[in-house]
């Protein structure tokens, strides 16, 4: 049975699909037998980042009952993938509470399941985080996205699903003057805040907008660079158990 994780964000714009396509990537890069599914049923875009273009079949469909999930499975750079839709029309067909099912019904056949949520907290990001055994938080090393990570780790409480670590982004390297940028968090701040565990720190890396704007994984266009290297840690960690 699949471990199910959860990668979520009490705000947008903090990088969740980029680590969650190149986690999953580097955790079939370790021999896992692995699914991604792209949860953000609204406004997913995960099927492009994995050089997907128009998938015929996707999530859309089968949560509407028009498609069987087999239908809507891609093998793309090494793992399985469940794309959302692009259109609006699926978007309004689709049934959100159906996922928790798919999901169990998936589970025997991978070792893990990642699922890409929508930011913030709405009917549409509760299903997939109900779907899941544990939830990642992921947030990025400021105020403002901690206080979003406080919000999502409530809804894991009333959901009644474990948190089982946070993940911090963009995390500045230091000066060579030992300095800071203003506004940002001491990660021991972060864990302390939180109550649970920062799993990895990813720090900021050019290597990572570049990859994004040639809509490339991380992972596999620029395994070198220090952000790929903390996110194979991170997937070595999940997989040792």
């Amino acid at each position: 049975m699949a471990k199910v994780v959860a990668i979520a964000s009490g705000k947008g714009g903090v990088g969740k699909t980029t680590l969650t396509l190149n986690l999953g990537v580097a955790l079939g890069q370790l021999g896992k037998r692995v699914l991604v599914v792209d949860g953000d049923l609204a406004m997913g875009n995960a099927a492009t980042l994995m050089g997907l273009y128009h998938p015929p079949v996707t999530l859309h469909e089968v949560l509407s009952g028009e498609k069987r999930v087999g239908e809507a499975l891609y093998r793309v750079n090494g793992i399985s993938f469940l794309p959302s839709g692009p259109t609006l029309e699926g978007f309004l067909k689709a049934a959100p509470r159906k996922l928790e099912a798919l999901v169990k019904e998936l589970s025997p056949k991978y070792e893990f399941i990642l699922l890409d949520t929508p930011p913030g907290v709405s009917r549409y990001s509760l299903s997939p985080l109900a779907a899941a055994q544990e939830i990642l938080i992921l947030l990025t090393p400021d105020p403002l996205a901690l206080e979003s990570a406080l919000k999502v780790q409530t809804v894991a409480e009333a959901l009644e699903v474990k948190v089982g670590g946070a993940v911090v982004n963009r995390v500045p390297r230091p000066s060579f003057l030992g300095l800071r940028r203003p506004k940002v968090l001491e990660l021991k701040e972060i864990e302390r805040k939180l109550g649970v565990g920062i799993l990895a720190s990813i720090p900021e890396d050019p290597a990572v907008t570049e990859c994004a704007v040639m809509r490339k994984l991380l992972v596999l266009r620029k395994p070198k660079s220090p952000a790929a290297r903390a996110v194979r840690a991170l997937a070595a960690r999940l997989a040792a158990g």
